[in-house]
């Protein structure tokens, strides 16, 4: 009986420690859009939060596409490379758009890791997007087309990194 006790009281303790061991590597890069309208004017906020405990270094893509009343498309693009320590909360850019009452917005926001060029996280905002139609999913396929292209560090030395 004491043996049972023992052994299911071990295997409670490893549960346990392997949750929560399980639940710290949930800690990761999150991407975020911020927006706040001022009279006719949108102003979009890239912001992202590092909640884990690595300095990490990335790069940012953020686009807007706006469609004017007319039907006119307008798009705007903002990219770079960016630097975060832990547990920081960094604002990467800012964008002002005019945006009249028929006219609509969608901005995308993703962070790639700089070395690995893999998508760690990513946040889109939309307004008005009923007024879209099927001629900006083009663009948006042009825009994920450019990430495609993004330039690699395949610095060695430290003075390398530092001067490219």
């Amino acid at each position: 009986m004491m043996k049972l006790l023992y052994s299911l009281s071990l295997g409670t303790f490893f549960t346990f420690l392997s949750v929560w061991v399980y639940g710290q590597e949930d800690k990761k890069v999150n991407a975020r859009i911020e927006s706040s309208v001022l009279e006719n004017q949108v102003r979009l906020k890239a912001v992202v939060i590092n909640n884990t405990a690595v300095y990490k270094e990335l790069n940012y893509l953020l686009i807007s596409i706006k469609k004017g009343n007319s039907g006119n498309l307008s798009n705007n693009q903002q990219n770079g490379k960016f630097s975060v320590n832990p547990n920081e909360v960094k604002v990467l850019s800012e964008i002002s758009v005019n945006l009249e009452s028929k006219d609509a917005l969608k901005a995308f926001l993703y962070i790639r890791d700089e070395e690995t060029q893999k998508l760690i996280a990513k946040d889109s905002v939309e307004l008005n997007s009923d007024l879209f139609k099927k001629k900006t999913a083009k663009i948006e396929e042009d825009a994920a087309y450019e990430l495609r292209g993004l330039t690699i560090d395949e610095t060695k030395t430290k003075v390398g990194k530092d001067f490219y």
